[in-house]
């Protein structure tokens, strides 16, 4: 009678992790094309407006897995940017080679065509940059909920974990710190049909950040909203398409001056699996 009682209360227990846990499923050599577009709106102060616009293709392979995770590299591949403001145009398409020469090719060739590789937990879905490898500066803005401003990778935007126990209205909320930058994330179930999930996603985006242009010293805070749509996969994890909208107000300070920003940008990403 203890032998039974022990095995009827492992089989439970393995029954009941099996439906709390979820695993993300791929599947070593596995190829995901991500494209994505964006497109913003920006006014500044004395009335000043800028309009950018960007379209770029990354590829992400997996690599490598052990019992805990996966090991993939994403590779930015194409970029194709424009900005027109404050009475100046500047254009930039990675498959041109005249562009490379120019400012923006100049700035962007330390990221093209240069892997990054990251370890994924396959339970938590934890994206994290690997140490050492080709071009660890540029991996931090690489794997945030994009505003418009990463527009170079999808990487850490290409799972979503959905718990087995999760059904049609639920919710969840999550909150990530990177580079300055807090992210809150308030996800919504909203339909789940052939094991494809619609997914609502609020959140908002706080926080300082400062880089160097050009010699100078640019110091960035960022007030943003997101809205947006997940279309993802719960059995796999894998994600199919996102589309976001931030409302951004902050303020850009460089040489002693502090400019007031707010921004509207709209971004499509597509994972091609």
């Amino acid at each position: 009678m203890k032998k039974i009682f022990t095995l009827l209360l492992s089989t439970i227990t393995a029954i009941t992790f099996a439906q709390k846990s979820k695993n993300i499923v791929l599947t070593k050599g596995q190829e995901i094309e991500v494209t994505t577009t964006s497109a913003s709106q920006s006014e500044l102060s004395m009335g000043m407006t800028m309009n950018n616009n960007a379209a770029t293709t990354s590829k992400l392979v997996v690599v490598d897995e052990d019992q805990e995770s996966y090991t993939l590299t994403s590779t930015l591949t194409k970029m194709k940017v424009s900005m027109e403001g404050m009475g100046q145009n500047a254009e930039f398409d990675s498959e041109k080679p005249e562009d490379k020469d120019s400012e923006i090719g100049k700035s962007m060739s330390d990221k093209l065509n240069k892997a990054i590789t990251y370890q994924l937990n396959k339970v938590t879905g934890k994206l994290t940059a690997v140490k050492g490898k080709e071009s660890d500066d540029n991996s931090g803005a690489m794997m945030g909920m994009g505003m418009g401003s990463d527009a170079s990778s999808g990487t850490g935007d290409a799972f979503l974990i959905i718990s087995a126990d999760k059904n049609i209205g639920d919710s969840w909320s999550e909150t990530v710190s990177s580079n300055g930058l807090t992210t809150k994330k308030n996800y919504k179930i909203l339909s789940i049909q052939n094991d494809i999930a619609n997914v609502e996603l609020k959140g908002t985006i706080n926080g300082t950040t400062e880089q160097e242009m050009q010699g100078n010293s640019i110091k960035m805070k960022t007030d943003a909203k997101l809205d947006g749509k997940i279309t993802s996969n719960i059995k796999t994890g894998l994600v199919y398409m996102i589309k976001m909208d931030a409302d951004i107000n902050g303020t850009v300070e460089a040489m002693g001056q502090e400019m007031p920003v707010t921004s509207k940008t709209s971004t499509t990403t597509l994972f091609n699996q």
